[in-house]
């Protein structure tokens, strides 16, 4: 360690000529406090009473608006006037509607609604903007709007203009509309006593107020009537208590009711529409404030906070209470109007005080006390941030500027740390690339204290930037943005070149930084900060952008936010590679599965395409079991890692059959192998046939009967062609094979044939081994036609047999010989093409895909994937394979996947050995598996109800599959 320096000092007449300087204003200003605060209080308690009025008047104006129209509307819920049908019986009631509305100038308009869609509603018009909008007759006063059906399915909007003395002035035709009452939010609000709608903005009159509504005593018709809320905005303007004062009234969510200039109430939006004002928009950062103060209960509560340099107090008093609104009147004052006459007597008192506290200097040994307890403080704090200990803030300060600018860096120096801490577990557990790169963009925009933040990154053939992560702190429409070519002049292209951050103003860069001006505000007025990053290896990764709207950053906060944001992207840059590097190894993965899967695929043609529509169909069947509420998938629901185990499997699930022969596979005959043997079969019955004729030209030339020898030759050569005909057709396979046939088989496999050559010649080593188990037969031999010889058995490797007690559980009846290629053996097999022996090569691949599997050195989350790959041959019974497992042994997953596989391979029109089966054959086929416990019920239920096999039919199969399914019979 190396010895420590000593710094400079704070002289000590320094000092003393502070802490005279302290004892003067201390003294002087207890002084000076004492009047002030009483002063303030008596200005304070004005204030607070004039609140206390204004709250009292406004929740005063609000009854004498709402407490009518609620009596208007308790009286129109027994009125004859609900129990009308047409409009001409609605019109007689109009008078009774108009005096209704009275003189009371906050009523827009009494409405009714009607449960068959119905609609009337009576306007005064009293506003030029009504007027105007409904293109009124001059002397009109009222307008009655009427909504009925035609009886041909038609809605029509019917328009009345009526004088004051409610005669007719004119009629507009009746225009279709879609307009319902029923989908209005005061139709729906209606209930038995009156209830008001949420505030907004009227369509016609551009009023602000809401809809008091309520249904009528029977419950079917509902009564409005449209307030305005205009009075409570002269209410406000009636009570500035000063200049730069602030008085409206809001709803919860920041709406503009009432406020002491009305036209800020309403703004245009979308289309041209209108809507309440937000607090925001008004420009009052006071106002803003006591929003965010707005949590908790309904109550009355008063605040107290700095803005711009300047205090506050203001008010929050809920109103229109027993309305079922939530408003509340903010009434905010700055403090310094409020006390100005407190701050002229204040200086007065200055100036008298002045002489006086000069005589109390010995408090100065007193204060000098007391310095060193503020550095004591510091060195704890100092220990505790080496202790990585961050839990609370700093909140030491001095009089000695340089002992209060040590505790604000320290403060500083431990928020910094501890957001850097937090910052870096929090991104350091990030686990999705793009969520990743939103996060860091989000995370430094804010350390950064920015208006909006861009991350660019090199595209992959290191052509270009491309904007990967936008974000701003309004988290509006943040739209997209061009890709920068790294070969062109661009300023954030420089900036990626350089060591260090870049700072450059928006409007002074490069043309190329405009399309960035958006994105700091309407004026596209600010500053850019840009933040190369380089991987571990210092190569290019991208850029990170900071962007500032004028004003936003001073020069003296510039240097502190880019050093800490210039560390942060080091490790930002340092966890894009590793995350980057990682989601590679991921699509590595995935590409090398899909690969091994086609691979598969593409070894036998008759199977290809199966390792790839299996995913897909099990993928459909398990979103389906997430999305269904039947109890038996209730708790069913897959993480996104679960997911991608899930996808893994789907995929790998034959991966075992690489090791299966294609031979095997694809055995399309009984005798075929590498070829058909029936070649070899049939050349033997040429064989035959050839001998019968040389018998009969032999047996001529000895003098025989020409005529009974050729009928003998002619019977003879055609039982061999029936012979044959009968062995070609046994090969060729079958759902069943009649016992009759099989003891026709052994009947033609006696005959006899002469073979004269060596059958131990020409042939490979392994063959000539299994010939070695027979002795040598001189020739020429007399054969049968069709045998089963001992050189067709061929061993099963130790080392292949899986007894019991086997590692992976497996329980298989297992076929004494690997393959079994007797011409009987085979061609006798009842079912089918496969011998046992094939039949268990065939199994033996989900034995392979589990080994295979399991040797992989899979992560913690992908460990399920080897059970759910090797559990789609299993039953509900335990009598599948490989290892006999019973339904509640089983993952949900497996067994969606077993009934994804079947159905693949049942409508699949690539095999060989089988037609492929429609839709109906298909899912009467599962029935019966359903039935022999052979699939689950209850996915089996679920993939008929959620149609997943007509959606998975319409994608994958042919045309002349796809017929009619009436799933009902199998349900």
């Amino acid at each position: 360690m190396e010895k420590r320096t000593e710094g400079p000092r704070l002289p000590l007449h320094v000092t003393i000529s502070s802490l005279f300087i302290f004892l003067i204003v201390a003294l002087g200003g207890s002084l000076i406090w004492q009047s002030h605060q009483k002063t303030s209080e008596m200005i304070l308690t004005s204030a607070e009473q004039l609140y206390d009025q204004l709250a009292e008047e406004t929740q005063l104006d609000f009854k004498a608006t709402y407490a009518p129209a609620a009596k208007v509307l308790n009286l129109l819920a027994f009125s004859p006037l609900t129990q009308t049908k047409t409009q001409a019986e609605r019109s007689r009631y109009l008078p009774q509607l108009v005096a209704a509305l009275g003189d009371e100038s906050a009523f827009n308009g009494i409405q009714l609604g009607y449960p068959d869609g119905d609609y009337f509603i009576l306007r005064p018009l009293n506003t030029p903007i009504l007027r105007e909008r409904l293109s009124a007759p001059k002397m009109a006063a009222y307008v009655v709007d009427d909504i009925a059906s035609d009886g041909k399915g038609r809605r029509l909007w019917t328009r009345w203009f009526y004088s004051g003395e409610l005669q007719l002035i004119r009629r507009d035709d009746p225009v279709e509309t879609r307009f319902d009452p029923r989908q209005r939010p005061w139709y729906h609000l209606a209930g038995a006593q009156p209830r008001a709608t949420e505030p907004y903005v009227f369509y016609f009159s551009g009023n602000v107020g809401v809809t008091l509504a309520r249904r009528t005593q029977a419950g079917d018709v509902v009564v409005a009537i449209d307030i305005t809320l205009d009075r409570l905005s002269q209410t406000m303007a009636s009570h500035l208590m000063t200049l730069d004062s602030e008085v409206a009234i809001v709803t919860r969510e920041g709406h503009l009711l009432a406020y002491h200039d009305p036209t800020q109430l309403v703004r245009h939006g979308e289309g041209g529409s209108l809507r309440l004002a937000r607090v925001g928009e008004l420009g009052s950062q006071a106002l803003v404030e006591m929003m965010q103060s707005l949590e908790g209960e309904a109550q009355s509560r008063k605040l107290s906070f700095g803005l711009q340099q300047r205090q506050w107090i203001g008010r929050i008093e809920p109103i229109a209470e027993n309305s079922g609104l939530e408003l509340y009147l903010l009434m905010a004052s700055p403090v310094d109007e409020l006390l100005s006459q407190a701050f002229t007597i204040r200086t007065t008192l200055l100036r008298m005080t002045l002489g006086i506290v000069l005589l109390s200097i010995p408090i100065v040994w007193f204060i000098a006390g007391r310095i060193s307890r503020p550095l004591r403080k510091l060195a704890a704090e100092a220990d505790s941030i080496r202790r990585f200990e961050f839990e609370s803030s700093i909140e030491t300060r001095s009089f000695i500027h340089e002992v209060d600018l040590l505790a604000s860096a320290m403060d500083m120096m431990k928020q910094t740390i501890n957001q850097f801490v937090t910052l870096i577990n929090s991104l350091a557990g990030e686990k999705d690339f793009d969520r990743l790169l939103n996060r860091i963009t989000r995370e430094t925009m804010i350390v950064g204290q920015a208006d909006a933040a861009v991350l660019y990154l090199i595209d992959a053939d290191e052509t270009c930037l491309e904007p990967n992560a936008i974000q701003t702190r309004d988290e509006g429409n943040m739209g997209s943005l061009a890709t920068i070519s790294l070969s062109g002049s661009s300023s954030l292209v420089d900036v990626l070149e350089r060591e260090h951050p870049t700072v450059l103003d928006l409007n002074a860069g490069s043309d190329d930084l405009l399309h960035l001006t958006r994105l700091v505000g309407e004026q596209g007025d600010g500053m850019l900060v840009g933040f190369p990053l380089r991987n571990r290896q210092r190569e290019m990764v991208g850029v990170l952008v900071l962007l500032y709207a004028h004003g936003n950053i001073s020069a003296g906060d510039q240097d502190a936010r880019v050093a800490f944001v210039r560390a942060l992207s080091g490790f930002s840059a340092v966890s894009i590679e590793s995350r980057q590097l990682l989601k590679m190894q991921e699509d590595l993965l995935r590409a090398f599965i899909q690969v091994l899967a086609g691979a598969i695929d593409a070894k036998s043609p008759y199977t290809g395409g199966h390792c790839q529509r299996v995913p897909e169909l099990t993928r459909m069947l398990a979103e389906a079991a997430c999305r269904s509420d039947d109890p038996a998938f209730r708790s069913f629901n897959l993480t996104p890692e679960q997911w991608e185990a899930l996808h893994i499997a789907s995929w790998l699930h034959d991966c075992g059959k690489v090791t299966t022969p294609e031979y095997v596979v694809d055995k399309a005959t009984k005798l075929e192998t590498i070829y058909d043997r029936i070649h070899e079969i049939r050349m033997r019955f040429e064989v035959l046939k050839r001998d019968a004729t040389i018998c009969y030209w032999q047996r001529l030339a000895e003098g025989g009967n020409r005529k009974a020898l050729q009928k003998e030759l002619d019977e003879s050569l055609q039982q061999l062609d029936d012979e044959f005909a009968f062995v070609a057709s046994c090969n060729e396979g079958g759902e069943f094979m009649d016992p009759e046939h099989v003891e026709r088989l052994q009947s033609i496999a006696r005959r006899t044939w002469i073979r004269t050559l060596d059958d131990r010649i020409g042939i490979s080593w392994e063959e000539k081994r299994r010939k070695e188990r027979t002795p040598v037969v001189p020739l020429p031999v007399e054969e049968p036609l069709l045998s089963d010889k001992p050189e067709h058995l061929i061993e099963r490797a130790e080392n292949a047999v899986l007894g019991e007690g086997n590692p992976w559980g497996f329980k298989l009846d297992v076929p004494k010989y690997e393959y079994n290629r007797g011409e009987l053996h085979n061609l006798a097999v009842v079912r089918g093409t496969l011998t046992d022996e094939e039949r268990y090569k065939i199994n033996e691949h989900i034995v392979q895909t589990i080994i295979m599997l399991n040797q992989l050195p899979f992560p913690r989350y992908l460990r399920e994937v080897p059970e759910i790959a090797g559990g789609h041959h299993e039953t509900m019974v335990g009598t599948g394979y490989p290892r006999r497992l019973q339904r509640e042994d089983m993952p949900l997953t497996a067994r969606i996947m077993a009934i994804a596989d079947i159905f693949e391979a049942l409508t699949a029109s690539d095999r060989p050995y089988k037609h492929p089966k429609t839709l109906s054959e298909a899912i009467r086929i599962l029935s019966f598996m359903r039935d022999d416990h052979h699939i689950d019920p209850d996915l089996f239920r679920l993939f008929l109800e959620s149609g997943i096999w007509r959606e998975y039919g319409e994608k994958f199969l042919e045309p002349d599959q796809i017929d009619e399914v009436e799933i009902e019979k199998f349900l």
